[in-house]
């Protein structure tokens, strides 16, 4: 069971470097044989949630061409500092336009 499935670890007082630790590890246990970047983006999926807020703000108005608009932010839990900010436009449930408005 990894960190993220146990809430336990955030009630034992780990604190996010050996949370982090402990997502490398089991990704490189369950990554033998496959390849180094399959890896890589399953670790990210894995310790990014532990390190980083994300927060939505969507437009309360549908855009001229019926599409939502949502503005993505991407805050560091330890520092409180944003680390990013993403604009995407959603129309049918795809995704039609995204770009990065900031990244530190």
């Amino acid at each position: 069971m990894t960190a993220l499935e146990n809430k336990d670890y955030l009630g034992a007082g780990l604190n996010a470097s050996a949370m982090v630790g402990e997502q490398v590890l089991t990704v490189l246990t369950l990554g033998e044989g496959k390849a180094a970047q399959q890896c890589i983006s399953k670790a990210q999926q894995m310790i990014d949630p532990l390190l980083y807020k994300t927060t939505v703000i969507s437009r309360k108005t549908l855009g001229a061409d019926g599409a939502t608009s949502e503005i993505i932010k991407k805050i560091n839990r330890l520092t409180g500092r944003t680390e990013e900010v993403i604009h995407r436009v959603i129309k049918d449930g795809k995704i039609i336009h995204k770009d990065i408005k900031y990244r530190r």
